[in-house]
């Protein structure tokens, strides 16, 4: 089978499993009915909390990331390197480690995309310069699509599992 469907047949699976099990799990608000936001200000609110969580990245603020990630044993980080880094408590160490050297998002927010894929849970993905170099090492930068699965709690929009794979053809449109 063709790798690039593989890997799209991957996603897609991980993103159904992450969305149902995010709605039924963490309090999910339902946004169906005549008060319903539209898709166009749930978007709004989708890139809001995308762009904390970028600020707090590339400020190293774990409170300001740890507050816009579901917080839960279930949180899935998949790394480009096809590691996958299970939990909230575990994402967190692994960034605190990260941040100890180069570290630095550049989201490429001319080709961002949303799309909702259930009545509380969207997906962002956007194309995103990645910095990063061990403490004392020349950083590299690589573009990388990053992915993540928002969901609607109690207490605002909430990435429950992001991915993040290399692009290597990314700006050869």
């Amino acid at each position: 089978m063709n790798r690039k469907l593989i890997n799209a047949c991957w996603f897609c699976t991980l993103a159904m499993v992450a969305s149902s099990s995010w709605c039924a799990d963490s309090g999910a608000v339902p946004t169906l009915g005549a008060n319903a936001s539209s898709d166009s200000a749930m978007q709004a609110e989708v890139k809001a909390a995308f762009l904390r969580f970028v600020a707090g990245q590339n400020t190293h603020d774990p409170s300001v990331v740890s507050d816009v990630l579901v917080n839960s044993s279930d949180f899935v980080w998949a790394l480009g390197s096809g590691q996958s880094i299970w939990g909230f408590d575990q994402a967190m160490a692994k960034w605190k480690s990260e941040w100890n050297g180069s570290w630095h998002l550049d989201p490429q927010l001319s080709d961002l995309r949303i799309t909702r894929i259930a009545p509380s849970v969207f997906l962002l993905i956007s194309p995103l310069l990645l910095t990063e170099g061990d403490p004392g090492e020349q950083p590299s930068t690589d573009p990388v699509r990053w992915a993540g699965v928002f969901v609607k709690t109690a207490s605002g929009w909430r990435i429950a599992s992001l991915i993040v794979t290399p692009y290597p053809n990314w700006g050869k449109h």
